[in-house]
């Protein structure tokens, strides 16, 4: 009897060391199809992750061709302004060079001005006094008649010669430092 006791524990045994070894199967058999189920989760984030790499990597490059265009122009903005302000400098100098010259023509024509009206005024007297002297000797000879002849001619010149200078200051008046119109071509150059 304490065969079939010990037999009966054995194969009591056994059954309890068979299912526990079912339940380990099937433990082991879910763990697996866990396992798998997650390997292949993270076999598509990792294609996913690989494609945002390739999108971020093409999202860089465009990002560092926009900033390289981006530096070309700002250098050839800088060129530009460099040039620019050369430009700006070169007019300056040359506007300022022309006034000056315009300055030193009007102070020259003002003084071919004042000269003109002290011949003007030398003549009058030289005709004065010529006429002064004719009707003091009641007469004048042939020679003092062709000097007054060239003295009323050389004061006809000179009349013309004042007008025309008369003119022409006029007209570097309009274009002087003072005058309204030189201030507004002054503006629009600058």
């Amino acid at each position: 009897m304490e065969l079939i006791k010990a037999k009966d524990d054995h194969i009591w045994k056994m059954e309890q060391d068979n299912l526990r070894l079912k339940s380990d199967l099937q433990t082991i058999r879910q763990c697996e199809s866990d396992l798998r189920k997650q390997m292949e989760t993270f076999r598509n984030e990792e294609k996913m992750f690989q494609s945002s790499i390739a999108s971020y990597q093409q999202d860089i490059e465009h990002l560092q061709k926009k900033l390289q265009n981006y530096l070309q122009a700002k250098q050839q903005d800088r060129q530009t302004i460099q040039k620019l302000e050369k430009q700006l400098d070169d007019e300056k100098k040359r506007s300022k060079q022309s006034i000056e010259m315009q300055a030193a023509s009007e102070k020259k024509a003002k003084q071919a001005e004042e000269n003109a009206a002290r011949q003007i005024a030398m003549a009058t007297a030289s005709a004065a006094a010529a006429a002064n002297t004719r009707s003091s000797t009641m007469g004048c000879t042939d020679n003092c008649r062709i000097r007054q002849r060239d003295f009323e001619m050389e004061l006809a010149n000179l009349r013309k010669e004042l007008l025309s200078k008369d003119e022409q200051l006029r007209m570097k008046e309009l274009v002087s430092p003072d005058s309204f119109l030189f201030k507004e071509m002054v503006i629009i150059i600058f």
